[in-house]
């Protein structure tokens, strides 16, 4: 189950994610995703931004950001379908959410 969730990049623009929980089957799908850790209720804090081909793929147990991933407490993972499969778009909204949010492992 899901929950949606606005992120504010740097500029100012507005970008609408579906907020997974970890124990959540999360698709194999092409989009953008923020890995999140959130404490009893409060907000959610951005630990790392990034697009992929793969969001699934991306979110394991493999990735290069993995140990500060659980440093940092993961506990939902923030997703954006990119449904045109458009890299470059997807790239320039991480790029702004980065500048914006600031997460602890980019």
């Amino acid at each position: 189950m899901s929950t949606s969730h606005t992120f504010i990049g740097a500029s100012g623009t507005e970008y609408s994610y579906e907020i997974f929980s970890v124990e959540d089957a999360i698709d194999a799908v092409a989009g953008n995703y923020i890995v999140l850790g959130r404490w009893m209720g409060g907000d959610y804090n951005p630990i790392y931004a990034d697009e992929a081909s793969d969001i699934k793929g991306a979110v394991t147990g493999n990735h290069e950001s993995w140990g500060c991933f659980l440093e940092n407490r993961m506990t939902h993972v923030a997703i954006h379908v990119d449904n045109e499969d458009n890299p470059q778009s997807r790239q320039d909204e991480v790029a702004d959410l980065v500048a914006g949010l600031k997460p602890t492992c980019n």
